[in-house]
């Protein structure tokens, strides 16, 4: 046991405390509300650009298949968008 202990647990105990001891914000762990100007930038270039990847690989597959699925009814689709 005791081999063990000093020779596999023991790194990895002082690895994970030399990490917190150099990233000790909270910032970094993602317990920070982050920069807004920044995020609201992503979110508007990356939308249309997701948008768009995701309707190219619809297209793809629906040509790929000969078939498009959709939602049978209303319910089916909230349930697909959940």
């Amino acid at each position: 046991m005791r081999p063990d202990l000093l020779v596999r647990i023991l790194p990895f105990v002082a690895a994970y405390i030399g990490v917190y001891l150099l990233v000790a914000r909270r910032a970094p762990l993602g317990f920070s509300a982050g920069r807004l100007e920044v995020q609201l930038l992503f979110a508007g270039v990356a939308t249309p650009l997701l948008f768009m990847a995701a309707a190219v690989a619809q297209l793809w597959l629906t040509r790929r298949r000969g078939v498009l699925n959709v939602p049978a009814n209303g319910r089916d689709a909230w349930c697909q968008a959940g």
